[in-house]
């Protein structure tokens, strides 16, 4: 059995493995089609960002107590996401030397960035989510309905967190898998 295992190591071992080739061009078409995805997520990611500081920024106006803090924390986990967006997923621009290992570079960085969505993307709009939820959860405690409301708000917000968290996971594997097609190892 001993001997049987060492011939099929032996073999395993001994096979080459043949990567795929792919031309300077190639590669730098691919870059540009990544790139425009890439601009085309930061600039919904962006716009929506903006629409949270806008709303939130109202109702931190608007609103008393803990809400009010609630909606404050809430715009600055917000600002906090846009400027981590803005430094650490913007596209670096042209090719500069070797093709390959650029474009591996630039599939890592954004399947880093997909795959640490938990603590730059949704941990900083924790604190303004859950202060408000407690804040409203405490003026609507007396009326019927009221801790469903929160409850099912609650509720919502995880399940849209953990949605977030899953497609950006999903992500990072595919980003994965172009990285590896690319041959390295980046995992």
């Amino acid at each position: 059995m001993g001997e049987d295992l060492d011939a099929v190591r032996a073999a395993w071992t001994a096979q080459t493995v043949e990567l795929p080739r792919f031309s300077p061009d190639e590669l730098r078409a691919a870059a540009a089609r990544f790139d425009r995805v890439i601009w085309r997520r930061n600039l919904i990611e962006l716009a929506a960002g903006v629409l949270v500081v806008g709303t939130f920024g109202w109702m931190a106006w608007v609103a008393e107590g803990g809400v009010r803090v609630g909606a404050v924390l809430t715009v600055l986990g917000a600002v906090a996401v846009m400027v981590t967006l803005v430094r650490r997923g913007t596209p670096r621009g042209e090719v500069a030397g070797d093709c390959l290992r650029w474009r591996r570079e630039e599939l890592t960085r954004q399947r880093d960035l997909l795959a640490s969505v938990w603590r730059w993307y949704l941990l900083p709009l924790v604190p303004g989510m859950v202060v408000m939820l407690v804040a409203m959860g405490r003026l609507l405690v007396d009326v019927p309905g009221g801790p469903l409301v929160i409850g099912s708000t609650g509720a919502i917000v995880a399940a849209v967190f953990a949605s977030v968290a899953w497609m950006n996971q999903r992500a990072a594997a595919a980003l994965q898998q172009q990285i590896d097609e690319l041959g390295g190892s980046d995992a």
